[in-house]
């Protein structure tokens, strides 16, 4: 999975307005956890990406969901094996 630039300008506008929309929604919670551990916010990240795995199914969306869940796994496994040291009690 390619990593985008933490440098990215607008990066943050759409996730944060989609986050709105779907607040408890597994890939706004997804990405905006991807993009704040670009930005150094492990804690907060996790926080997210977390609540991607809590996410409701999405009826019809079962496969994708399904993937998805793989890649929120995985940053959060990520995160606590490069951080785990501010991650600890989380």
């Amino acid at each position: 999975m390619k990593r985008r630039s933490p440098s990215t300008p607008t990066a943050s506008t759409p996730i944060t307005s989609t986050r709105t929309c779907s607040p408890n929604g597994i890939d706004p919670n997804y990405f905006y956890a991807d993009l704040l551990a670009d930005q150094g916010d492990y804690v907060h990240a996790a926080d997210h990406l977390k609540r991607a795995l809590a996410a409701p199914a999405r009826p019809g969306r079962e496969d994708a969901d399904a993937g998805r869940r793989q890649e929120v796994q995985q940053l959060l496994d990520s995160l606590r094996q490069k951080h785990g040291d501010q991650l600890a009690g989380r």
